[in-house]
C-alpha cells in the first residue's frame, strides 16, 4: 500500500515510485514463466523416458570372452597378408524387444575389444628375403587391437522353456590399431646392429558389418549361459610412420571369426 509519511516523525515506511512497483511485480511473473518452462521440459522428459519404458517389452545384457580367429588376408602371410594371429577379447552386447517389432525381432547393440598378436617370425622372414644377406632383420611389438560398435536386428526363437536361439546380423563402425613394431637391422659378420627404428601404425574409422548366431540355456529366471559365433569383415585404411616421419598409407582386410561364451542377464 501506499506508505504515510509524518513530518513530525523521523521514521518513514518506504514507499516504492510507480515506475519501480512495475519492475518489482515484473518479478513474480518471471519466476512464474520459468517455474512453467522447466516443469514443461521435465514432463516432456519424464513423457519420453515412460514411453520409451513402454515401447520396450523386454531387454538383455551380455557379457562374453572372445576366441578371435583371423580370416582371410588377415591372418596370412606375405607381401599382402597381415600376419595376424588368434587371440582373445570381451564383447557386450545389448537386446532390445520393442513391442511394435512383433514377437521375434529385436534390436541387438554390440560393442568388443579384442587383440590379434601378430607373426612376427613369418614378417621378418619375408623383409629378410628382400635385402642384403649380410643383415638380419628382427621385429618385436607389433599386434592388431580391432574395436567395433554395431548395431543390427536379431530374429530370436525358444527352442523350448529353457533353450533359446539368436540370429543375428549388424552394421556400425571398425577401428583396427596396431601396436608399435620395433626393427633392428644386425651385421651377421659383425654382429653390429647397423640400423634400429620403430614403425607406429594408426587405424582409421572403417564400415563394418557382423553376421552371427548364439544359443543360451536359462540357468534361473533373471540369468543364462551360452556360446556366440560371429564374423565380421571391414577394409581399414592405415597410415604406418617411422620416427623419422616417413609415412606410408596403405589398406589392410581385417576379416574375422569370433567365438567364445558369455552370461546373459534377462531384464
Amino acid at each position: 500500500r501506499r506508505a504515510e509519511s509524518d513530518p513530525h516523525n523521523s521514521l518513514c515506511v518506504f514507499a516504492p515510485s510507480r515506475e519501480a512497483s512495475k519492475h518489482l511485480s515484473a518479478i513474480p511473473l518471471i519466476i512464474r514463466i520459468s517455474y512453467l518452462v522447466f516443469m514443461k521440459r521435465s514432463t516432456l522428459l519424464l513423457s519420453f523416458v515412460l514411453l520409451s519404458s513402454g515401447l520396450i517389452a523386454q531387454s538383455t545384457f551380455s557379457v562374453g570372452g572372445i576366441y578371435s580367429l583371423p580370416v582371410g588376408s588377415y591372418g596370412q602371410s606375405g607381401n599382402d597378408g597381415g600376419f595376424a594371429q588368434s587371440g582373445f577379447g570381451l564383447q557386450l552386447e545389448t537386446q532390445m524387444a520393442p513391442m511394435y517389432f512383433g514377437p521375434n525381432l529385436r534390436l541387438g547393440v554390440y560393442f568388443s575389444y579384442q587383440q590379434n598378436p601378430m607373426d612376427l617370425n613369418s614378417m621378418a622372414d619375408v623383409l629378410n628375403a628382400s635385402i642384403d644377406p649380410q643383415y638380419e632383420i628382427t621385429l618385436e611389438g607389433g599386434g592388431y587391437s580391432p574395436v567395433r560398435f554395431m548395431v543390427g536386428p536379431t530374429y530370436h526363437i525358444n527352442l523350448d522353456p529353457m533353450w533359446s536361439l539368436n540370429l543375428k546380423g549388424g552394421v556400425g563402425i571398425m577401428i583396427t590399431n596396431m601396436h608399435p613394431i620395433e626393427i633392428t637391422a644386425t651385421d651377421v659378420n659383425t654382429m653390429a646392429t647397423e640400423y634400429t627404428d620403430v614403425l607406429y601404425v594408426q587405424g582409421r574409422t572403417a564400415f563394418s558389418y557382423l553376421v552371427g548366431a548364439d544359443i543360451s540355456y536359462k540357468i534361473s529366471k533373471y540369468w543364462s549361459f551360452g556360446a556366440f559365433i560371429d564374423f565380421s569383415g571391414a577394409n581399414q585404411s592405415l597410415e604406418a610412420a617411422f620416427d623419422t616421419d616417413l609415412s606410408v598409407a596403405g589398406e589392410q582386410s581385417i576379416t574375422f571369426l569370433n567365438q567364445g561364451v558369455f552370461f546373459r542377464m534377462n531384464m
